[in-house]
């Protein structure tokens, strides 16, 4: 009973770590890739010329992101077939997987645009995406027996004003048929995608003057 109980444990153990790895992939990617390819047009002072024409800073913005939606599905996927002659990976549950790689992608490039929207130049915008990635990160994998319920409560709050827990949750969904449901996270993920967008439109205004 023991032993049984021991595989039942290593297994979940397991697909958690596979969770955790491809949204840790997926947010690093995207963040860093978004953020940096965003300071970039204003470092080489190009942001001007661009938004000149009929694209406009709505439309730079739009292509940051889905660059970053397109390299995060790409990334995460080539990530998950490395993964799979050593761990199982449901592949029948593409279509999920599938989606919750593109609602993560798209909430953590929306997230990279803001960050990258802030910075004056593609370093700093580097050094920030990593230095605010990764702590959060970091809190949101704090389980619920490690701090006070008060703490955790906070830390509730924390997690929900960003991309890492739901990304987390709806990879979960995907990749595992025993855990709960992606739409709750999908829709939050959406939620946080369009809040970021909006903070990274706002923050371009900068990069014209």
């Amino acid at each position: 009973m023991r032993s049984d109980l021991k595989v039942d444990s290593g297994k979940v153990t397991e697909a958690t770590l596979n969770h955790r790895a491809a949204t840790v992939t997926l947010m690093f990617v995207t963040v860093r890739l978004v953020a940096g390819s965003l300071a970039l047009e204003r470092e080489e002072n190009a942001f001007t010329r661009i938004t000149r024409g009929s694209v406009g800073p709505g439309g730079l913005l739009v292509e940051k992101v889905a660059l970053g939606v397109v390299a995060s599905v790409a990334v995460t996927l080539i990530l998950l077939l490395a993964l799979t002659p050593f761990v199982p990976i449901a592949w029948e549950r593409f279509g999920l997987i599938l989606a919750a790689i593109l609602a993560g992608g798209a909430a953590f490039a929306a997230f990279g645009a803001a960050i990258g929207s802030a910075a004056r130049e593609v370093r700093a915008s580097s050094l920030l995406a990593f230095m605010v990635s990764l702590p959060i990160a970091f809190l949101s994998l704090v389980p619920s027996g490690a701090v006070g319920a008060t703490a955790f409560d906070l830390l509730q709050v924390f997690r929900a004003l960003f991309p890492f827990d739901p990304a987390l949750d709806a990879m979960s969904g995907g990749l595992d048929a025993s855990a709960k449901g992606i739409g709750v996270a999908l829709l939050h993920l959406g939620a946080v995608a369009l809040a970021y967008g909006a903070l990274a439109r706002l923050a371009l205004r900068r990069f014209a003057t």
